[in-house]
């Protein structure tokens, strides 16, 4: 038997019993494999790797920009924030095509209400052929938006997560925005 190797972003929290991971099930042969596997399937793990810690310096604000499934490990941090009650100010900007396309969409709702150092910001770019009624932000996140939402986007450390494309165009509208580039970091979610 052939065995797969693939990198996933954990979207559970440390205080979680169980690793949780998400990926968009698109139809490559990997991703028939996947859906195809029984329930509790054995694999094997190495991690946890990546640029994406939470930081320690709780005194620096946080702004995570995510496309699509690029939430999964702000998820994990989001989650790991609100339920340690750390002190830490984070900011989420998810992006979607549509309510409908977006993971864990409500979630970040329910923790706004439960953290107060949490702002959430999400906005769809094709609202117009969404399914579900969408009466948020709308467009893409270009600098415009960054400098609305984010006043003033030098002082965030910026963490980007997301679809290859998507991630180039924010982390330059972050510059343009403001944004000292050794303050952002990127991690891009090819294939998906």
């Amino acid at each position: 038997m052939r065995r797969a190797t693939r990198s996933f972003s954990i979207a559970s929290s440390p205080r979680d019993p169980f690793i949780l991971i998400a990926t968009r099930m698109r139809g490559s042969a990997f991703k028939r494999t996947l859906a195809e596997l029984p329930l509790q399937t054995p694999v094997n793990f190495r991690g946890p790797l990546g640029s994406f810690p939470l930081p320690q310096d709780a005194a620096t604000p946080i702004v995570l920009i995510a496309g699509g499934i690029g939430v999964t490990p702000f998820r994990s941090m989001i989650k790991n924030v609100t339920e340690e009650k750390f002190p830490h100010k984070v900011t989420l900007i998810y992006s979607n095509r549509t309510p409908q396309d977006a993971p864990f969409l409500d979630e970040p709702r329910r923790w706004e209400g439960e953290n107060p150092n949490f702002r959430f910001i999400p906005t769809m770019t094709k609202p117009e052929v969404s399914k579900q009624p969408w009466t948020g932000r709308a467009g893409h996140i270009d600098a415009a938006f960054l400098r609305t939402e984010l006043d003033n986007p030098d002082r965030f450390i910026s963490f980007v997560a997301g679809p290859t494309a998507m991630v180039d165009a924010v982390a330059k509208a972050l510059v343009e925005a403001g944004a000292s580039e050794d303050r952002i970091r990127t991690e891009e979610f090819s294939g998906y």
